[in-house]
């Protein structure tokens, strides 16, 4: 039973890349592009990826005490991706 639905994946997964159409040089992008390009996050907001991300605890607080600043702590448990 196995082997056959993964033939039968296997023959979907043929047809469907059958049926793909590659876009020529210069073509306007199709809708879901066009979607994709309007989510896509701007140089305003990608603003925080400019502060210094430090790995290292200890490091991290001999930075901010000579910097006089706080840290903020983010701590992620188990898999990150496990409430997507």
């Amino acid at each position: 039973m196995k082997a056959k639905s993964v033939n039968v994946v296997t023959a979907l997964m043929f047809v469907g890349i059958l049926f793909v159409r590659v876009p020529a040089a210069g073509e306007e992008p199709s809708g879901l592009a066009k979607k994709a390009d309007s989510v896509r996050a701007t140089a305003a907001e990608m603003n925080f990826m400019k502060m210094p991300w430090v790995t290292d605890v200890f490091g991290a607080f001999r930075m901010a005490a000579d910097e006089k600043r706080p840290v903020f702590l983010y701590l992620v448990t188990g898999d990150p991706l496990d409430d997507c």
